[in-house]
């Protein structure tokens, strides 16, 4: 769905929100007012069409946004739409889809890649489509539970920093590890994380309440947090280090 990050990208990355619906049954609801009155089963021919002004609208108002940070495609595709000359009605049409988009996937930040309409073989017509996302970022898919270190229920690389409203930048497993030795757990985690843990209230304070912390689908133990330190800086930042002792030892 979206690209491999080259091995040179950094080991922070940046994830957006994706809808779980596929990107073809996303804009068949989307071309839905153009479909409609072409009947129930529309020539092969007039439903590519259609299908057609509707990922052409659906990729400009995409672009336009400021993940993909290309207006200028929609404002010059809006003047050609405008402009005398154009097919009839190819403004107003131009006009209600940029609208729908705007109300009802307005945070839906895929664009269509290629695309084909063929036959289902049921007497109907079936879309795929190719979708992508923004240089740099990624859907977020939850890593196995096998290299996840989580501290009272929360996984750490779901802590997320954010950027826009849509967008944040996170950890991956890779970036928190843990040192067991006899009853005591160190965590060495990104100083952003432990931060960011600390301000939303994910980690008490020294000393103070336990929480269950799990160590890559280890069984759970209950903690406490005795120890907070700068931990040595490594090629990808600052890192800290947490110690903790099981809750019921003195």
């Amino acid at each position: 769905m979206a690209k491999k990050r080259p091995a040179t990208q950094p080991l922070t990355r940046t994830f957006i929100f994706v809808p779980e619906r596929k990107m073809s049954e996303t804009i068949l609801d989307f071309a839905a007012p153009l479909l409609e009155p072409l009947g129930p089963v529309p020539a092969l021919a007039d439903a590519r069409g259609a299908i057609e002004l509707a990922i052409n609208v659906w990729n400009l108002h995409v672009m336009a946004t400021s993940l993909w940070g290309k207006p200028q495609f929609l404002a010059e595709a809006r003047q050609v739409a405008c402009r005398p000359g154009s097919p009839p009605g190819l403004a107003a049409v131009f006009e209600a889809l940029g609208e729908r988009r705007r109300t009802s996937f307005l945070n839906d930040y895929r664009c269509v890649g290629e695309w084909s309409l063929g036959p289902d073989g049921a007497g109907g017509h079936s879309l795929r489509c190719d979708a992508r996302l923004p240089e740099g970022c990624e859907p977020h898919v939850p890593p196995r539970a096998e290299t996840r270190i989580s501290i009272d229920g929360r996984y750490l690389d779901e802590i997320r920093l954010q950027q826009t409203a849509t967008s944040f930048v996170a950890f991956p497993p890779e970036r928190h590890r843990a040192d067991v030795t006899g009853d005591r757990i160190v965590l060495h985690l990104p100083a952003l994380a432990v931060v960011q843990l600390f301000a939303d209230g994910g980690l008490p304070t020294i000393g103070g309440r336990s929480v269950e912390l799990v160590v890559r689908a280890r069984p759970p133990r209950r903690m406490v947090l005795v120890d907070v330190c700068a931990g040595a800086r490594s090629a990808v930042g600052e890192v800290v280090s947490l110690t903790f002792k099981p809750a019921d030892r003195g």
